[in-house]
């Protein structure tokens, strides 16, 4: 019988497993709060008495003051009241409103060739919206003030992520700039929204309404439709094309200052907050001071150029965030350098100084010689604030027009055969299609056209299916 020692059956190395580890989640909070490092299992990530559901409204009817108000108003519009009619309901709304900011009509005055041209701008201080919010008491236990860094364990470290905007870099580097002195610093954070818009079917009215979001309320309720959602705050001035003045840089220029003068109607307060803090007294009983940012500007690249005052798609450096020339857009093997507004400023001082250099400055920026509306918001720096709105540069820009439009072209030139084919096809697939949440179906796709992006992103998903498939035979 031979001898020696039994190997064993050939197992794989095992890494080491680490049995004191029992929490799957880590939340660090900014060093400004003064609060330890959080542990939490899995079913308790995100989940404390306070919120643990959204906020329920039990008067669904406000601002109107009971339900009874609400229906007449209801039941008065049903009825197609005329002008005056309506302008007396409107009154009655007003007065038994309980709470909500009111708009505020202004008129601004800008000088263009040697004329006083008046505008109107129609606007609810988001400030003022914001202490609506603040004095919600349902809303109150939902806010978030500190930034976190928010870990979960993959059972061997715990590993970073991001699912909230307090938890991001952003966040964390502003309210490490608020005063040090201050306890219980904290930044109140919007979403700004501005895109003109067709008010009707024919197109004939148009509107350009200003959405705010508070950031400081999980996104469950910032985005939803109820209390704590998502409010227009604002009407910015339309002004109508001049043929004789178009593509002229003073009249583009001067249309750029009115709807900056404009959108400053909106900071009434918030400017000086943003510097001195606002104090509030949080629902907890601690005291917390509420500095004002303007974290992200939400927008397709037009109103881009426009908030952040770049020459647009002509200029060399066409990008509102960085300074990457336009020859190189398409390499992505090198970095630029960040657009700030501190470089902004300076090349404007240098134009009020002497117009000669100051152009040379802006022209290599690709900027305008406007004073931009967010300089006067600390930390509120508009290149840093950009973000891509996915409404509409994918749905309606990429899909709706784009890709919807590339397809219709097509189809035009195969033949009539090739369009009654795809819309059969279409009607067919979309009949049969399950019925998800929130997915729009319909009975034509060639000879249709909608305003709304989320339609146009529910025709281009099933449209290009059904294209592909027919091209392909």
């Amino acid at each position: 019988m031979a001898t020696g020692s039994n190997p064993g059956p050939n197992i794989p190395h095992q890494p080491a497993v680490n049995i004191e580890h029992t929490q799957d989640f880590k939340i660090e909070f900014h060093p400004h709060s003064g609060r330890e490092p959080l542990y939490q299992r899995f079913e308790e990530f995100g989940v404390t008495p306070e919120t643990q559901a959204p906020p329920v409204d039990e008067t669904p009817w406000r601002p109107f003051r009971s339900c009874g108000d609400f229906e007449f108003s209801e039941i008065a519009l049903n009825a197609a009241l005329n002008k005056g009619q309506v302008d007396r309901l409107l009154s009655l709304i007003a007065r038994i409103a309980q709470g909500d900011t009111q708009f505020i009509k202004h008129e601004i005055v800008v000088p263009y060739k040697k004329e006083q041209r008046v505008f109107e701008v129609h606007a609810r201080p988001l400030w003022d919206w914001a202490l609506d919010l603040l004095d919600n008491p349902l809303l109150a236990p939902h806010f978030v003030w500190d930034a976190q860094r928010v870990f979960k364990h993959n059972d061997t470290d715990f590993e970073c992520f991001f699912n909230e905007p307090w938890t991001g870099d952003r966040w964390w580097d502003i309210q490490s700039h608020l005063p040090p002195n201050l306890d219980g610093a904290a930044p109140f954070c919007f979403i700004l929204y501005a895109d003109k818009t067709k008010l009707s079917s024919h197109g004939t009215m148009k509107g350009y309404p200003v959405m705010a979001h508070c950031m400081n309320l999980p996104v469950d309720i910032r985005n939803g439709e109820g209390m704590g959602g998502g409010r227009v705050v604002g009407w910015l001035p339309i002004i109508d094309e001049e043929a004789s003045e178009q593509g002229k840089p003073g009249y583009i220029n001067f249309k750029r200052i009115v709807w900056h003068e404009a959108f400053i109607k909106l900071f009434t307060n918030l400017d000086k907050y943003s510097k001195t803090g606002y104090s509030y007294m949080c629902y907890d009983k601690k005291l917390c001071w509420l500095f004002p940012v303007i974290l992200i500007l939400s927008a397709d690249y037009e109103e881009q150029c426009m908030m952040s005052l770049i020459h647009g798609a002509q200029c060399k450096c066409l990008c509102p965030v960085c300074l990457v020339p336009r020859e190189e857009l398409s390499d992505l093997s090198k970095t630029h350098a960040i657009r700030s507004a501190k470089d902004a400023q300076a090349a404007l001082d240098v134009y009020r100084q002497s117009k000669s250099q100051g152009e040379a400055l802006l022209k290599a920026l690709g900027l305008r010689a406007v004073a931009n509306f967010l300089w006067i918001v600390e930390q509120s720096d508009p290149h840093d604030a950009m973000s891509v709105d996915r409404l509409h540069t994918v749905h309606s820009g990429m899909g709706g027009h784009h890709v919807l439009g590339e397809l219709k072209a097509i189809l035009d030139d195969v033949g009539r055969e090739a369009q009654v084919a795809v819309e059969k096809s279409y009607i067919i697939s979309s009949s049969e299609f399950p019925q998800w949440h929130d997915l729009n179906h319909f009975t034509t796709v060639i000879h249709v056209a909608f305003t709304d992006g989320n339609k146009k992103r529910d025709l281009v998903m099933v449209s290009s299916n059904e294209s592909d498939r027919y091209m392909l035979g």
